[in-house]
């Protein structure tokens, strides 16, 4: 009978006990004949990811060289994702800078389609603290195939294409990262063509579905920031931080086909030439649900929120805009003529809903349209067009000088609030007690049922 017992309870043990865990150990100055412990690490990244039987590969502190991508090969489960760390978050580094034939091809690599670090065709996955630099291509791709991915704390410095990209992957995040330097025409190799600007943009989601790209930092590059395009659908961009951009810090583009169902919350946009765009470049393409709600974008050059005419300026139907705190935004004599705050420059649109923004101290206008009021009006009533229970602060209507897209006129909206929002300084934008832009938003608003308006 004791013996009985003894067996029963190890059977117990072995089936309940966590199953033994292997970890995988790397550094630029091992050696990939050694077995991969912390004391005897190997030395490629690519050799310990294509060692079996892992659960966690750890990138010890230093530059890992690289002059081919590294590619994930293996998927964990659902109940056992693979981990790809940093020992020490941002202190394992891959450099791409040799990173510039395809083996045995004699050419550039596909820059659309690889990464310096690329996941296709895997799931379940976690990589965690990484640094990638001086990418010829992209820095990070979760691409076609990828699925169930967190990529956290990873930081992309330097890249001709973007820094990170999601194509057509699926149930993929990227939370907490860093891109700058992305899209530097000066990464190009001496094959690439020399072209009128670097490939796509800092951070790039292009055809993903069930994604969610949060608490992100994107400054200092040559394009724009986050850029939501093509077919995406079933996303939320929330809590990322875009500054100091040639271009629009937030980006929503149906390139082609039917982009839908994005939301984009709790961000914040400064010194960027637009503060987030809306537009429909490709020809035949349309984008519909869209919800853009309490982020702040403030002192960019051009408008804060602009409904782009750029392409073939295809439709978009449903947009939801509403509290969004938008100042300071625009400047004299833009190239793109009249800017502001909201910027209704197309009309390609239907069923699309402006409330319960705080508009204030933009340059030409706080609210305004490319269409005079009456033909506006007109047009508002025929296309399901709302724009009601905004604060405009200080009315204005500067439509000239038209500038490459014409004249805008400034226009109040229906029930505006008005006046000084008694703001409190930037980069805060809360409102003191007394404003007049507290309890004035829309009762019977669609979504953000609160009376208070802003973020």
């Amino acid at each position: 009978m004791k013996k009985i017992r003894i067996i029963t309870c190890l059977l117990l043990f072995m089936l309940f006990a966590p199953l033994h865990s292997k970890t995988i150990w790397v550094h630029p100055e091992g050696a990939d004949d050694a077995p991969g412990n912390e004391s005897q690490p190997l030395r490629s990244v690519q050799a310990a990811l294509d060692q079996p039987g892992y659960d966690t590969v750890v990138l010890m502190n230093g530059t890992f060289r690289i002059d081919q991508p590294i590619r994930m090969r293996r998927s964990g489960t659902p109940g056992n994702k693979l981990v790809i760390m940093a020992q020490k978050q941002h202190q394992a580094i891959i450099d791409a800078g040799d990173y510039t034939l395809e083996a045995g091809s004699g050419k550039t690599p596909n820059r659309s389609g690889i990464a310096s670090f690329h996941f296709g065709e895997v799931h379940h996955l976690l990589i965690e603290g990484i640094q990638v630099h001086n990418s010829h291509g992209m820095g990070i791709a979760l691409a076609h195939g990828a699925s169930n991915i967190i990529l956290t704390h990873c930081r992309v410095v330097n890249s001709f294409n973007s820094g990170i990209g999601l194509w057509y992957s699926d149930q993929v995040k990227v939370l907490h990262c860093e891109v700058t330097g992305a899209n530097r025409q000066d990464m190009k190799t001496d094959l690439d063509r020399l072209g009128r600007e670097a490939p796509h943009e800092a951070l790039t989601i292009a055809g993903a579905t069930h994604f969610e790209v949060a608490f992100n930092e994107v400054h200092h590059c040559d394009k724009e920031g986050i850029d939501c395009k093509e077919v995406s659908s079933h996303g939320i961009i929330h809590h990322n931080y875009m500054h100091d951009l040639p271009r629009q810090g937030l980006y929503v583009d149906c390139w082609f086909g039917l982009l839908q169902d994005v939301e984009f919350s709790h961000n914040i946009v400064h010194d960027c030439e637009w503060g987030m765009a809306i537009s429909g470049e490709g020809l035949d393409a349309s984008m519909r649900n869209i919800r853009i709600h309490h982020n702040l974008l403030y002192d960019n050059r051009g408008s804060g929120i602009f409904f782009g005419v750029w392409g073939h300026d295809e439709p978009r139907d449903s947009i939801f805009i509403y509290n969004n705190t938008i100042a300071g935004n625009g400047s004299k004599n833009h190239w793109a003529g009249p800017v502001g705050g909201i910027d209704i420059r197309s009309t390609s649109l239907t069923n699309t809903a402006i409330y319960n923004n705080i508009c204030h101290d933009n340059f030409a206008y706080e609210i305004g349209c490319s269409l005079e009021s009456e033909e506006r009006e007109a047009w508002q009533k025929e296309n399901g067009i709302i724009v009601t229970h905004n604060h405009s602060g200080n009315y204005k209507s500067m439509p000239e000088p038209p500038g490459a897209y014409g004249s805008v006129y400034g226009f109040w909206g229906d029930e505006p609030s008005k006046g000084d929002p008694y703001f409190s300084p930037a980069p805060g934008f809360s409102i003191f007690p007394g404003s007049p832009a507290l309890r004035s938003g829309w009762p019977g608003a669609p979504f953000g049922r609160s009376l208070a308006i802003g973020r």
